[in-house]
């Protein structure tokens, strides 16, 4: 991998915690109502990707917590 992809990763995987406290903070102040912070705050920083490349959950999890992003986001 070249090295700005290196360093625009490690950039992200410092904003993750700064996100996910956002929409934590949100949610509290009942800005908005995220079911699942971690999912919101991977989204927001890589796109489908931090969901997609997650290693933990799967495939069928991947699908549904997309799906579940874009309903929640365009109040389906």
């Amino acid at each position: 991998i070249k090295f700005h992809n290196l360093l625009t990763l490690n950039v992200c995987e410092k904003l993750f915690p700064i996100v996910s406290e956002i929409i934590e903070r949100a949610n509290y102040t009942n800005e908005i109502q995220v079911n699942d912070v971690e999912m919101y705050a991977s989204f927001c920083i890589y796109g489908q990707l931090g969901i997609i490349l997650n290693t933990d959950i799967s495939i069928k999890e991947k699908s549904s917590r997309i799906k579940a992003f874009f309903r929640d986001l365009f109040r389906l």
